[in-house]
């Protein structure tokens, strides 16, 4: 499941250059408009946000409450920080250029 879910992520970085799309309960993908997202975390809807960029490019911008998980790690961390499979998780990187 997990090594599906990188290939998403990283499908999803390719195709679409920069996004946020959520991981559904169904292990699906529902891509994240900006605005949407405003509106999730203006709702304090319970959600993981996960920037998957290098340390680096976190350490200079990224969401408050946000997590980074680069993703080579993805697979090994993402279960740590995310043990509630029901939890909405979504994933975030730079935005449009």
């Amino acid at each position: 499941m997990l090594r599906k879910i990188l290939f998403l992520v990283l499908f999803f970085v390719l195709v679409y250059g920069a996004t946020a799309f959520a991981l559904t309960q169904q292990g699906g993908l529902t891509i994240v408009s900006t605005a949407e997202l405003k509106t999730m975390l203006d709702n304090k809807e319970p959600l993981l946000l996960v920037n998957p960029l290098p340390p680096l490019n976190y350490g200079v911008a990224h969401i408050p409450g946000s997590i980074n998980i680069p993703l080579p790690y993805l697979e090994s961390e993402l279960p740590k920080k995310a043990p509630n499979k029901a939890q909405k998780i979504v994933f975030y990187c730079l935005g449009p250029k």
